[in-house]
């Protein structure tokens, strides 16, 4: 680093004649200190723990202020001799203070001193500088010194306090980085003048500029294809990282970049709007908005105003619809739900650039890994979010971070902005869910809105139906990113669904009772009260209720406070409780819920099992199921029905026919530490398999020897078992043998039982990152939080497992111990992990 030239000062206060009090106006300063803020902490000339909170009005010492000025140029070479009895060299500041001191820009006060912690002076301040720049009263004259700052412009939006303070500080270190350096000319007699570069030229290889952002992110006003880290201002390309230049697109706009000579390459390091008001328009979703497509003009009403505006388009408008170029300027300015940003570029008089952003939500049913998609609840179209189908996917959160596909589960919201090309798709992913009862709802003035524990939401476009509920009702709102309602899901909770197993009058031959399976899976006997109201019509007399009640069906029934049954309703074409589809054969699909073609099943649909035969039905026949006894790929003979006016996932399904005997995939299965011959209760000799399920120890007996005739099961194995009805085993699966079985691994995360082995590649908290072939490669990240682990050690004769912890994931990881570990999961949630040493 070259050596600045300066001049020893007898004292630091040099220049007191120098006026510096230029005070700008109050918002003018307050944008100039965040710009401050926001560069030097770029360019790490200040910590990013100042806030513009921080600056204000706090004063600057002596010592504060050389230790930033020596960082603002790098300076370096410094004397390590102690200048000042007040600096030791155990003092913060002492490196510096002795680099000012032995480049000659300051000597401080007599006797040694150097009073570092005295307040400084803005004029002090701004001499150091200048000092720091080359610049002496030597050199230029007392009187062109004196102006210097002012000259440089280094005092720009400077408020000038006869005491530095903080907040002046960064406006006069920001200001500094565009001030020209002092230069020498050789000859006769050496000459001094203003140079070209400036400090932020030579010290940091970088340059401010200004011009209009044409293209970010692989989006173009133009069209043209960029590149995705690449940026286009005034037909200048630049490495852009910023997730956030995109949104200046259009725009005029100041920016700093740093320029690597050797590759050709210029970086873009910070950037601002540099766009007039009256040069842009941004309206919102609320904000009123209609093309006049005769006088190609936009009608704009803001939600903060009751006057209506209008604005000239410029006839060869540019419209840039959710990242791509896009010519149907009508379909585009008109849509329902959209937000859009004019800007008048090139001088134009008329808005010649509309930026539209509009999206449409997915309340996702289910997920498939494999080609990355979606499924829509809502309509049930499937959507595509693989890079293989666009140019450029983005997906982010809440909070605009981005995220991976893999954090997309069922249930969340997912506003989808798609361009027309299919070129460009970003999903936002919205969590957010309430679940509450309905105060009141309201559908005037365009607006549709229900309101919840005096929470006041609005429907996101005309398709929300509001008329599938009513107030009173328990429902959950699945909101999108801006918090609208995205889709509204009546609580199965509060929907009294029933399966009518027999009516019948009492002795007395004047009341009608009823035994109903509900959808709790108990079974009550209800006495009718006198006049029971029947899909909607009341019924006098006993036996008429019993001869409408007399087959074997599918009911909604309420009880007044002393259980009595007030009103049943059974499956009508008009009435509450409809058909949406008859019975019919389909696979089930675990990432979609689709049971057939017309069926979807959720986690939250009622679901009846009910035996094929059902006038020889007994009570044991029926049961409750939920939508994790579904098995992907298995066969079910299913009917649906709705108790309200939707017909998207099935609230209730009725399954004919099935045998559930599955096993629980759910639970841990069986890591095999013994196998050994036993005598059962009948005295039968059996085997009993012992071994670990999770942290809980397993002992269990086969019901018989040829349980064990065609299947090997030895230590180390990983098993799973299905008990008979006296708890004992009546067959085996061997999912992972230590001696045989080699890699398993397999891409889909949502199947309903997955075991793949891997080797851990980190850990960081509770999250581990594994690789399939080693501990070197990255395939899958998991979060271990909760989770069992086992440690299986085949050299230890005794007690082979151990339970483990995170930690001994974690020591994998620290020792490079390449043991294979083994995952054993549940729809992509893990259920336990093993370690085989």
């Amino acid at each position: 680093m070259k050596k600045i030239i300066s001049i020893m000062l007898s004292v630091l206060f040099i220049i007191s004649s120098t006026n510096i009090v230029f005070a700008e106006n109050e918002r003018y300063s307050e944008e100039k200190i965040q710009e401050s803020l926001d560069i030097l902490k770029i360019l790490d000339v200040i910590s990013d723990d100042y806030t513009k909170d921080t600056a204000a009005n706090q004063e600057v010492t002596r010592a504060e202020f050389s230790y930033y000025a020596v960082r603002l140029i790098k300076l370096q070479d410094y004397n390590h001799s102690t200048y000042f009895y007040d600096v030791p060299d155990s003092h913060w500041a002492f490196e510096s203070i002795n680099a000012l001191a032995s480049t000659g820009v300051v000597s401080g006060y007599g006797d040694h001193l150097f009073m570092p912690d005295q307040k400084i002076s803005s004029t002090e301040a701004t001499t150091i500088l200048l000092r720091l720049f080359g610049y002496s009263s030597e050199y230029f004259g007392a009187n062109r010194f004196n102006s210097l700052a002012v000259e440089l412009d280094l005092l720009k939006g400077f408020k000038g306090s006869s005491v530095l303070t903080l907040e002046d500080m960064l406006i006069l270190l920001r200001n500094a980085l565009e001030c020209n350096l002092c230069e020498t000319k050789m000859g006769i007699n050496k000459s001094y003048y203003i140079g070209d570069e400036t400090v932020l030229s030579k010290y940091y290889d970088s340059y401010f500029e200004k011009g209009v952002l044409s293209g970010a992110s692989r989006i173009s006003i133009y069209g043209e294809s960029i590149n995705d880290n690449t940026a286009i201002i005034d037909g200048v390309e630049y490495i852009n990282n910023s997730e956030t230049l995109i949104d200046y697109l259009g725009e005029d706009i100041s920016f700093i970049y740093r320029e690597n000579e050797r590759e050709d390459t210029r970086e873009i390091l910070w950037f601002q709007s540099r766009n007039k008001n009256n040069d842009t328009i941004t309206l919102g979703l609320k904000d009123d908005k209609e093309y006049d497509v005769s006088n190609n003009s936009l009608k704009y009403a803001l939600e903060s105003e009751n006057r209506t505006r209008t604005v000239r388009l410029a006839s060869n408008i540019t419209i840039l619809y959710n990242g791509d170029v896009y010519d149907d300027i009508n379909k585009a300015l008109n849509a329902e739900n959209y937000t859009v940003k004019l800007l008048k570029t090139n001088n134009s008089n008329a808005y010649n650039l509309a930026i539209v952003e509009e999206y449409f939500n997915v309340v996702v049913s289910g997920v498939s890994s494999e080609d990355e998609c979606i499924y829509n609840s809502i309509n049930g179209e499937k959507i595509s979010l693989s890079d293989n189908d666009y140019d450029k996917v983005t997906i982010i959160d809440e909070g605009g971070n981005p995220t991976e596909f893999s954090s997309i589960v069922a249930d969340d919201c997912v506003s989808v902005y798609r361009s027309a090309s299919n070129r460009f798709i970003r999903a936002v992913v919205s969590k957010q869910k309430i679940t509450g009862v309905i105060s009141s709802m309201s559908n005037s003035d365009n607006r549709k809105t229900i309101t919840i524990d005096g929470q006041v939401y609005e429907a996101y476009t005309d398709n929300v139906d509001l008329f599938s509920v009513k107030t009173g009702e328990t429902v959950t709102l699945f909101l999108d990113i801006n918090g609208y309602i995205a889709k509204i899901k009546k609580s199965t909770a509060s929907i009294n669904a029933a399966f009518l197993l027999n009516s019948w009058v009492d002795d007395a031959g004047d009341t009608a009772w009823a035994r109903l399976f509900t959808s709790t899976g108990d079974i009550i006997e209800c006495e009718a009260i006198n006049k029971l109201r029947i899909n909607g019509n009341r019924v006098n007399g006993a036996q008429n209720v019993v001869n409408l009640l007399s087959n074997k069906q599918l009911v909604l029934y309420k009880l007044n406070k002393d259980n009595q049954l007030t009103q049943i309703d059974t499956v009508t074409a008009n009435g509450n409780l409809k058909q949406l589809t008859s019975f019919s054969e389909g696979a089930f699909k675990w990432g979609s819920g689709r049971v057939n073609n017309k069926t979807i099943l959720s986690r939250d649909t009622i679901v009846f099992s009910i035996p094929n035969d059902l006038t020889n039905a007994k009570k044991e026949d029926f049961a409750i199921k939920r939508f994790s006894d579904f098995v992907t790929d298995q066969n079910y003979n299913t009917a649906s029905y709705t108790a309200s006016d939707t017909d998207g996932a099935a609230e209730i399904l009725v399954v004919k026919g099935k045998e559930w005997g599955t096993p629980d995939y759910n639970s841990a299965m069986i890591l095999v530490d013994d196998v050994n011959e036993a005598v059962d209760d009948d005295e039968e000799l059996v085997y009993q398999i012992c071994g670990n399920r999770g942290q809980s120890r397993v002992e269990v007996m086969t019901e018989s020897r040829d349980v064990l005739k065609n299947v090997k099961v030895e230590k180390g194995d990983l098993i799973n078992i299905i008990l008979n009805d006296k708890g004992t085993v009546k067959s085996v699966d061997v999912l992972y043998d230590e001696n045989v079985t080699e890699q398993l691994t397999g891409t889909n995360l949502y199947v309903q039982t997955r075991v793949i082995t891997a080797y851990v590649n980190e850990m960081e908290d509770n999250i581990m990152k594994i690789g399939y072939d080693s501990p070197l490669s990255y395939d899958e990240k998991w979060n271990c939080e909760g989770v069992p682990v086992l440690i299986y050690d085949s050299s230890r004769r005794k007690d082979p497992i151990q339970v483990g912890t995170t930690d001994d994931l974690r020591n994998l990881e620290v020792t490079a111990d390449y043991s294979k570990i083994l995952i054993q999961s549940y729809y992509a949630e893990p259920v336990q992990i093993i370690i085989y040493k």
